[in-house]
């Protein structure tokens, strides 16, 4: 197949407003920003939340627009489809927390510590002696520790741990 021959995409506007977006959003929802406070009272998470999705959302359109630039391979185009998804899994998981910010900010908590905890179980399990991923495991630890610290994770959910049937029920409802 001839891919010169193929036409081009123009991806300077969405870039465009996609940069407006993200500065709108760090000023206005950002640390010290006038929808913070507002925001926060919905769910003491919800700033943190969106503006994780936001950047979560910003590195995956960037690696987008890197792998289908013409001057990177064809092949790497087969890493676009696994963004495209993470893109959509972003907005619904937006969607999913704005349309209930309390109750689906709770979830959310418990779902991620679930999985933080499910994950460094795992690597625990398997990188525990190989002195190369102990700082790595150490740091997944703290930010497991950091969730529990500062969410509504109650000494009987970590008592049970991630494996609570309840608490992984929701994240069928979750981006992974």
């Amino acid at each position: 197949m001839d891919f010169e021959s193929l036409p081009t995409l123009d991806l300077t506007e969405p870039q465009r407003r996609l940069d407006e977006v993200v500065r709108t959003f760090e000023r206005q929802i950002g640390q010290g920003g006038a929808e913070n406070k507002r925001l926060s009272r919905l769910h003491r998470m919800l700033p943190y939340a969106l503006g994780a999705a936001l950047k979560n959302g910003q590195q995956s359109w960037q690696a987008i627009r890197e792998l289908c630039n013409d001057k990177q391979p064809i092949e790497l185009s087969v890493a676009v489809p696994p963004l495209v998804r993470n893109l959509a899994e972003l907005l619904y998981w937006t969607v999913f927390l704005l349309d209930a910010p309390k109750e689906q900010g709770e979830t959310m908590e418990r779902v991620i510590w679930a999985k933080m905890h499910l994950s460094n179980q795992s690597l625990r399990k398997h990188y525990a002696k190989e002195k190369e991923w102990q700082l790595h495991v150490d740091l997944l630890d703290q930010q497991r520790d950091w969730w529990e610290r500062n969410c509504s994770i109650t000494p009987e959910e970590k008592m049970r741990g991630a494996e609570d049937r309840k608490v992984l029920a929701h994240s069928r409802h979750w981006a992974s």
